[in-house]
This record gives C-alpha cells, structure tokens and sequence, in this order.
C-alpha cells in the first residue's frame, strides 16, 4: 500500500520528506495546539527539563518550516509529504490496528498562495485518495465530518464499511449525500396523530417521557421533551422529539460550553419541578432562550396546528438538535436533507482525513512575497491516511464503490 501511495502523491506533485517524532514544546504552544488539545498528546521533559511533545501530527512543524524556506510567490505551491509513525495516548486503546497509542500513517500538506490554489490542492488530494483506495481494492465513502481537537476550517474523512468500526455515517443510495451522524442534516418524517382534544391529563408519578407515554399509552414521537441545559451559567431550554436524543455536537448555545442543570436550577429559573418541565404555556421567571430541533414543528400541541406551540416571548428558534439514527424495527428512517429519500447508517473505519485551514494555519504564521512585493498568508490544507492496517480487499469481497458528499468534488 505504501508503494501506491508514493506512486499517487508524487503524481500530484508530492515530495517526500521525512520530520522528527520528538517536538520542542514552543512550537505547539505558539499554535495554541498545546493548551487545547487534551491528554491524547504525549507530554515529556528532556534533561534539561524542557517540555517536549511526541508528534501526533506535523501540522506546527510544517508551518515551522514553511515560514523558514518560503519567501516568495514563486515557491508556491508546495505539496509535502511523509509516511512516519504517530503517537496519540488514547484513553482505551483497543481493536488491533484501530486505536492504538503508536500508528504509521500517511500525512501530506499543501501549501498555497490563496483559497483557490487550496481548493485546487484540495481537488488534487481528493482524486489521488480516491486512486490510491480504488488500487488497494477498497469499499469507501468520501463524508462530511467534525475536525475535532486537531482544528481547522472544515474536514472530510474517508471511511470503510465495518461492523467493527466505531464511527457511523448517514448515507442516501439514491442521491449520494454521505455525512458522519455527527454532523448529517436529515428532514424529519412526521408521525401520524391522532383525533386528540386539548386536555389536561393528570399523569402521577410520571417524570420521564417513558414514563409519562406509559402511562397514557402512546408513542414518545407524538411528544416533546424538555431539557434545560446551563450555558455560562444561564439558562437555554432545548426542545426534542420524546424518541429523540439530544446531541452534543449540534446543539449551538450561547457560551458553547454547556451542562445539564441541577434539579434546583430547573426550580429556580423556570419555577417548575424537575420532571415537570414542558413547553406548553411555559412561562419562567424570566425569559428563557429556547431552541426547538426540528422534528418539533411536526408534533402537535394545539388541535390542528403542528407545532405551533405557545412559547413565553414567541416561537422558538430551530436547528437539528439529535443525531441521525440507525434504523431499528418499530422505527421510521430519518429522511435525506436534499431529496427526501430515506437515510441509512452504517458502521465505518476512518481511513483517511482532509482539514481545510485556510490562511489560519498553526503558527508561528509563513508569509510570502506576492507580485507587487506585498507580505501575504500561506494557505495550508493537511490530509492522512492510515497507512498501518491492511486496506487489500479479501478475494471474493464486493467490488470498491465511492459514494462522495454533495460538498466534495464529483
């Protein structure tokens, strides 16, 4: 596989360089990297009781670099490459060659005069991954995905179908649009209700939506359940479909820190009991944000008027607040953002990464001469394979397939 790699990156202009495993710690705390990324990275001291790093990836060290040797307009662009060993102290390292603390991979960089000559560098990576994983004879999809703690403006992955994997990724046969469920849109499939008058309904003893649908003997998708979450110390009410689960990754509340609240804070910012909270004539204290995922507009609360439901200070605000979900009996497919049809989720591996940094690369920033003798950023992009498992299609395997998101080139 390592000899289709080169063959592919130095098609696409690559040259192969090779860096150091050991970093100075300066050159991680200059990018901020060092403060914001957590326990996955190795954290040493050498004998003079200088803080270094074990190399979880070279993005500090090629901006290092880049700033050193590049001066002028006409040494863009660049494509840098090597297959070298990555050290990440995972929590649970487990499953062979699918998390483990010490990897082989594949990481390339661009390094470009603006955005266009990135979205170039971005089409190029794109083909030659797509040749590179065809040659091995592998089955994959090209999705939409979260950068996570290493950074960056936008991510894509390559994933490989596996019940083994840990990741899941939501896919439309008929379209193509493909997303890890961390980040997939999907339009939510309205429940059939029924002839239901506005009543009060006593329900005793019942706190949870499981509960309270126990007791009344219905399906929790004909409800909405409630959530207070606390944001910088303020109260955000966010509003889900009663099958649904919350997803931390979507919600978007002020602060972007947030936390569930306590039972006294319910008590104190809404005036109601833990258990108790609901969006109909909800009328707290003081005005409370609220954020309604989008399945809400199809649950009625008042006869004939799905989710028309009568908030303090107004409706509220809609987003997609829970993820999509694998399909189970009993269960209706959420449907695809784009044409409607219904979604699938599968289980995948990760084998290849792109991060788009624009001209925010890690510092200490490169700059370079442009024609009329003008400082200028360089634009960076990075992209990784995992380069230590056997990606070889086992004979009699299905034939290799791509499937690309609808924001990555055709």
């Amino acid at each position: 596989m390592n000899r289709i790699i080169r063959e592919e990156m130095n098609a696409i202009g690559g040259q192969e360089i090779s860096m150091p495993v050991l970093h100075p710690a300066e050159v991680w705390q200059q990018s901020g990297r060092w403060y914001d990324i957590g326990d996955e990275m190795f954290r040493l001291k050498d004998r003079n009781q200088r803080d270094m790093v074990l190399g979880m990836t070279h993005e500090e060290i090629i901006a290092w670099l880049a700033a050193r040797e590049i001066r002028s307009y006409r040494d863009l662009p660049q494509v840098w490459y090597q297959i070298q060993t990555k050290l990440r102290d995972e929590a649970r390292p487990k499953s062979g060659v699918l998390r483990t603390r010490e990897f082989l991979m594949k990481d390339s960089y661009t390094l470009d005069l603006d955005a266009a000559g990135l979205d170039q560098s971005y089409q190029l990576h794109y083909e030659a991954y797509v040749k590179i994983f065809r040659r091995c004879g592998v089955k994959f999809y090209a999705v939409e995905s979260d950068p996570g703690m290493m950074g960056g403006a936008g991510a894509h992955e390559f994933m490989a179908p596996s019940e083994a994997g840990e990741d899941e990724v939501a896919l439309c046969e008929t379209c193509g649009y493909a997303a890890n469920v961390e980040l997939a849109q999907s339009s939510p499939v309205p429940p059939a209700f029924p002839a239901w008058k506005l009543e009060e309904v006593a329900t005793p003893d019942s706190r949870t939506i499981e509960e309270v649908c126990a007791y009344l003997g219905i399906s929790p998708r004909l409800t909405i359940k409630s959530l207070l979450l606390m944001a910088d110390d303020k109260p955000v009410m966010a509003l889900i479909r009663g099958d649904q689960q919350l997803h931390e990754k979507k919600i978007q509340v002020p602060g972007g820190e947030f936390r569930p609240a306590h039972r006294e804070e319910v008590k104190e910012f809404t005036g109601v009991e833990a258990g108790f909270l609901g969006p109909a004539h909800f009328s707290p204290p003081r005005p409370i944000p609220i954020v309604a995922d989008i399945s809400c507009r199809e649950v009625s609360l008042l006869p004939g008027q799905p989710g028309r439901v009568p908030f303090a200070g107004g409706r509220a605000g809609t987003a997609l607040l829970r993820p999509v979900r694998r399909h189970s009996p009993g269960h209706v497919r959420d449907a695809c953002p784009k044409c409607q049809a219904s979604l699938k989720v599968e289980k995948t591996i990760e084998i290849a990464t792109f991060s788009s940094w624009g001209p925010n690369i890690p510092s200490p920033q490169g700059l370079y001469l442009d024609h009329q003798g003008q400082e200028k950023p360089i634009v960076m992009g990075s992209y990784g394979i995992g380069a230590g498992a056997d990606h070889r299609r086992r004979r009699g395997a299905e034939p290799p397939i791509k499937t690309a998101s609808s924001s990555l080139p055709p």
